[in-house]
């Protein structure tokens, strides 16, 4: 069973959460992009909150056969949001729900982070607090916000906040502001002499930039294995030029209200299976499962 060879890779804050007997297969982002790379599928990493939009992802991840990120977006003030959060809740929901399938998908978690001044020191303390407790938890791969800097910028912080999913070689991705006249280059230039190299660049509609291959050629000679990533609605992922999607609500305001019936989170359950179902296939996924396990056992 080909899903035997990718519980030996699970990363090692994955066994520790969840046990050596578990056969859940979260694996490093990381490992699935490589899994990927020989395809045009589209590495799909939904924001999931709800039980109900969970169960409905998962049943048509593991009926796709078909690898599966779920997102979790920290908006606002870090530190508040782990005073009124428990960060591991999407981990531990998914892989609760993932024990009643027959065949588990794939699956990554990812967390992103606003950005940061990094030149308050309690911001760095959140950031820094906030990944330890992700790592913790069970995640996997690892956004930064760097929007709001410019290359002349003291990047000094970033392997700082970092270390616990660095050492872990955990999957890391960086949100910039791109365009041709831009910096993003410097930066991540800067980023590599601190030995930090992010798996994949990020991007948005608030990129003011032609979104073809030949725009990213240098980016890409300069950073070997770097992909590029989009922010928002996976409609607008151009498959061959991106490799990931991060952050699509396929529920949006329906999940509001769900605790309250029974029937209606059967109804948001079977939303989120129909919708996930399309994406999967329309982002190159489905059926790819084994072909990642293939590739990653013969590394």
């Amino acid at each position: 069973m080909w899903i035997e060879p990718l519980l030996e890779l699970r990363p090692t804050n994955v066994m520790h959460q969840l046990g050596v007997q578990s056969m859940v297969p979260v694996l490093n982002a990381r490992d699935l992009l490589f899994g990927l790379h020989d395809t045009n599928a589209v590495l799909w990493v939904p924001r999931a909150e709800s039980e109900a939009e969970i169960a409905g992802l998962l049943r048509a991840a593991a009926h796709s056969h078909a690898p599966l990120g779920l997102s979790l977006f920290v908006d606002g003030d870090m530190a508040r949001f782990q005073h009124e959060h428990a960060v591991g809740e999407l981990v531990w929901k998914c892989t609760e729900l993932a024990k009643s399938l027959s065949l588990c998908p794939p699956i990554c978690f990812h967390v992103q982070l606003p950005s940061v001044d990094f030149k308050v020191d309690s911001e760095l303390d959140s950031a820094s607090s906030m990944i330890m407790a992700c790592v913790e938890a069970g995640f996997t791969s690892f956004g930064l916000n760097l929007r709001n800097t410019g290359s002349d910028d003291d990047f000094s912080w970033v392997p700082r906040v970092l270390t616990p999913a660095q050492e872990l070689e955990l999957a890391l991705a960086v949100l910039l502001d791109f365009s041709l006249d831009g910096d993003a280059g410097e930066i991540l230039q800067r980023l590599r002499s601190l030995d930090v190299f992010p798996d994949v660049l990020l991007l948005s509609e608030q990129s003011k930039v032609h979104m073809d291959t030949n725009t990213f050629e240098g980016l890409f000679e300069e950073n070997p294995g770097l992909r590029l990533g989009w922010v928002g609605e996976s409609n607008s992922v151009q498959q061959g030029l991106f490799r990931a999607s991060f952050g699509e609500c396929i529920l949006k305001d329906e999940r509001r209200g769900e605790a309250e019936t029974k029937d209606l989170r059967l109804r948001l359950e079977a939303k989120a299976y129909t919708r996930a179902l399309i994406r999967l296939k329309h982002l190159g996924l489905k059926k790819t499962a084994e072909h990642i396990a293939s590739r990653l056992v013969s590394r």
